[in-house]
């Protein structure tokens, strides 16, 4: 029997998100046959972590917080010990390897940029590294910054840009090209995400309803889509947009909802587990972000059959066909506006995407994405 590929995905966490997704997709369909596959964490966790498949070797650096004391001084006390015990492994690799991994691999899997160093830096020369690639990278105030990332991903064997609006933006902006990569979308969990669809019911005090999901930060635009959302409500055009989703912008955005007086149309509900029954729930889709790259939402909300708006950032195009199954517009706040005015009084426009989208199913083939990741990883070891 052919010996099995060892393939190591080193993470930082398993808090919702988009790159978390995509990692338990790929550890769920991955053929255990061929390989054999070790997840390490540097802290255990995050809303996810329970999705994690059982029969993946699951490693972990540290506890997190949800394990933590819930006596304030205590819990800080934890923290502290924490962060040193974490930057005292980044700075000594060795014990890593030694007393939580205890064997070598052929591949290192660098989900996303935040494991770069780590994988770069904390292993065996011998092992293939893979680098996956999502974001969309453009110059701007961050231009030295993105030099020092995008020079990190020629050190890696192997480099999976998640679009191919995310690699063209590298060779458009910076000049930078990458012979050693391949394109590989982020596989959809087609039939878990309708299930889990179903898990509950939600019912909306008030239609028509947008939903957006996201981590409330600055890119995903939710301050320009209230404003947009107070112009219309101005205007006589009642509707009401809710937020899934938590992050460092909350208190930001809690003091606009405040101060444009939406609090009853412009509602957070804050992160979700399962966010598929809000999705179902809602009459319309929005994602309002500035930049993105191949983000898992947009085809999910595909599947579950919902009308989306969205900006034309990233690799989005490549998933919705302008006013076939989607509204695709400009990062502005008129665009909005516009867009959220032509689905609520649009009724036609609306059952056509609708109808359109019953088909999705044959744009997101989950088998040909994963036999594209298989063989990615049987083709390094060749190498």
């Amino acid at each position: 029997m052919p010996q099995k590929i060892k393939i190591l995905f080193y993470h930082r966490s398993m808090e919702i998100g988009g790159v978390e997704k995509v990692l338990i997709n790929q550890l769920k369909n991955i053929d255990l046959n061929i390989f054999e596959v070790t997840l390490l964490l540097k802290t255990f966790q995050g809303e996810m972590k329970s999705q994690i498949p059982s029969n993946i070797d699951l490693k972990f650096l540290s506890k997190g917080k949800e394990d933590f004391s819930r006596i304030k001084p205590i819990y800080y006390l934890q923290l502290i010990i924490r962060n040193l015990k974490l930057r005292l492994l980044s700075k000594i690799p060795y014990l890593i390897r030694k007393f939580y991994l205890k064997k070598d691999f052929d591949i290192i899997v660098a989900p996303t940029y935040s494991s770069f160093d780590d994988v770069l830096n904390n292993f065996d020369k011998n092992s293939r590294k893979v680098a996956w690639f999502h974001t969309d990278i453009r110059d701007g105030k961050d231009h030295v910054k993105n030099l020092v990332l995008l020079n990190k991903l020629k050190k890696f064997d192997w480099v999976v840009f998640g679009s191919n609006q995310t690699r063209d933006v590298i060779k458009d902006n910076y000049d930078i090209s990458y012979p050693k990569s391949q394109v590989i979308y982020n596989p959809m969990d087609i039939n878990g995400t309708r299930q889990k669809a179903e898990e509950f019911e939600v019912v909306y005090n008030s239609s028509p309803t947008f939903v957006s999901v996201g981590r409330l930060n600055k890119r995903k635009g939710y301050h320009t889509l209230m404003q947009a959302h107070r112009n219309l409500l101005n205007k006589g055009i009642n509707h009401t947009i809710i937020i899934i989703g938590d992050g460092e912008e909350k208190n930001n955005l809690k003091n606009k909802i405040k101060e444009l007086n939406v609090e009853n149309s412009f509602i957070l509900y804050g992160s979700k587990t399962n966010p598929y029954p809000y999705i179902k729930a809602a009459d319309f889709y929005i994602l309002s972000s500035d930049s993105e790259s191949y983000p898992m939402t947009i085809g999910e909300v595909l599947i579950l059959g919902k009308p989306i708006i969205s900006t034309n950032v990233g690799g989005i195009s490549e998933m919705i066909t302008q006013h076939e199954n989607g509204l695709l517009i400009e990062y502005s706040e008129v665009a909005m506006e516009d867009a959220i005015k032509t689905f609520i009084s649009d009724k036609d426009f609306v059952d056509k995407i609708i109808s359109n989208n019953k088909t999705i199913d044959q744009k997101f083939d989950n088998k040909i994405i994963h036999n594209q990741i298989e063989q990615m990883f049987k083709d390094l070891t060749k190498k």
